[in-house]
């Protein structure tokens, strides 16, 4: 395990999403500071009057208030933000939703697992990728990540 501990934010109104994601987190044997955040609204708030900001977002698009398509937006129009890595984390693979994340900047679309295994792969695979050469090779076809096409 590396000495380098990540700063998470996870952005969804679900709270059995939530619960299965920290659950899912704190087995994993990466070093991670993660923050919840019910709303849109409420995560922006956040961004804008917290001095510590995450290392990556996993969002969300469907919230009450302001969805996860508002904040992608604001987040990677926003010099001081653009840079962090932005994983949409959505119930269904929509291809229309795809595609306006993809443009708005997002660096991953992924359709949340369907069981805790599932998300602990995923969570342990998207946390250790080196973003670097992800975003440098970044394109539609490796944008989307599915657990049920492995």
């Amino acid at each position: 395990m590396s000495s380098i501990s990540l700063n998470i934010a996870f952005v969804d109104n679900d709270q059995d999403d939530q619960w299965l994601f920290e659950e899912a987190l704190d087995e994993l044997p990466i070093k991670c500071t993660l923050k919840v955040f019910k709303t849109g609204q409420e995560f922006m708030n956040y961004l804008d009057t917290s001095p510590e900001k995450p290392d990556i977002i996993f969002l969300d698009l469907n919230m009450p208030v302001k969805s996860g398509f508002e904040c992608l937006k604001e987040i990677k129009q926003n010099e001081k933000l653009k840079h962090i890595n932005v994983i949409i984390y959505a119930s269904h693979i929509n291809e229309e939703y795809v595609e306006r994340t993809f443009d708005f900047g997002a660096n991953l679309y992924i359709k949340k697992p369907s069981n805790f295994n599932e998300i602990k792969k995923t969570l342990n695979e998207v946390l250790m990728k080196n973003w670097e050469v992800h975003n440098s090779n970044l394109n539609k076809y490796n944008f989307v990540y599915d657990m049920s096409t492995d």
